[in-house]
């Protein structure tokens, strides 16, 4: 769904707001390189997400500092 947004969106950016206890921004989830872990991290990567019109609200799990950094680095 992300991916058809941002392609008929073209020239304009894609805001996210997500509801979620997980950051979903790891590169990969348990090995998996697309894995409900990892969602965001790829819209981000393929330009389908502006990451710093992303909100994300609930976050309860813990995150590793490199995965922390490199979120936070994004926008």
């Amino acid at each position: 769904m992300t991916r058809r947004l941002g392609k008929g969106l073209v020239g304009k950016d894609l805001a996210l707001v997500h509801f979620d206890a997980h950051v979903g921004t790891w590169p990969d989830c348990f090995g998996q390189e697309f894995g409900q872990g990892s969602v965001f991290w790829h819209a981000i990567q393929e330009g389908l997400v502006d990451p710093r019109r992303i909100i994300q609200i609930g976050i309860r799990s813990p995150v590793r500092r490199d995965v922390w950094d490199r979120t936070v680095g994004q926008g």
